[in-house]
């Protein structure tokens, strides 16, 4: 089965970095949380840019799809890293931007569907040390590309480590809408080429962790 491949799609990586830049100070996360939310519910009426931030799998019940979150924050809709997002050739739902920090490894754990990820800095530094995005079966350690589209078959048991003793890895993480959910040509292309039906897996580590932030008002 697949791990990953990239889309052929390129964006400039200095305007995405001076976007995030700009996006953060637009929308700061608090020091607990290191992602920003660039999707929302649709009655989300404050704190848009924690929403879908944490867990959605321990909620009230009115939460069952990342698909839901397919509302861009008019806060930030003028911003290149959006203008990017809304011109690739398919959907893409709860998107955010994850901030990883220095010499920090995220926990071992498979996503429920596969995900697109767009890194706008890497980390590295003059040794080559850096973001590395992981898989356990088989083992695979990748190097992505900043500033190019890379689709990730998150189902697979992966983690993510940032080796940088400095540095913040920054990446652009987006939710692809479910197979069932889409009707999208280019879409469809992206599951058949993985060629595997998606079934429930445990949700995320990261996403267990509730916000501590209200997601609606």
């Amino acid at each position: 089965m697949e791990s990953h491949f990239y889309y052929n799609i390129k964006f400039n990586v200095k305007e995405l970095y001076q976007s995030y830049l700009s996006i953060k100070k637009k929308c700061p996360p608090p020091d607990s949380v290191s992602q920003i939310a660039l999707q929302h519910l649709p009655e989300t009426v404050e704190n848009k840019h924690y929403d879908g931030v944490g867990s959605l799998w321990y909620n009230d019940g009115s939460v069952t799809s990342d698909a839901q979150f397919n509302v861009w924050n008019k806060d930030i809709e003028n911003e290149y890293i959006i203008e990017c997002l809304k011109n690739l050739p398919f959907p893409v739902v709860r998107t955010r931007i994850m901030i990883q920090t220095p010499k920090s490894c995220y926990s071992l754990h498979k996503d429920k569907t596969i995900r697109m990820h767009i890194p706008i800095y890497g980390a590295y530094d003059t040794y080559g040390k850096g973001g590395r995005f992981i898989f356990t079966d088989p083992p695979q350690v990748l190097n992505l590309k900043e500033g190019e589209v890379v689709i990730i078959n998150t189902t697979k048991e992966h983690t993510a480590m940032n080796c940088s003793t400095e540095q913040n890895r920054i990446h652009i993480v987006t939710c692809l809408p479910e197979r069932h959910e889409t009707d999208n040509k280019e879409l469809i292309q992206i599951y058949d080429r993985f060629r595997f039906c998606l079934l429930y897996t445990s949700p995320s580590p990261r996403d267990r962790q509730k916000s501590r932030m209200p997601s609606s008002a």
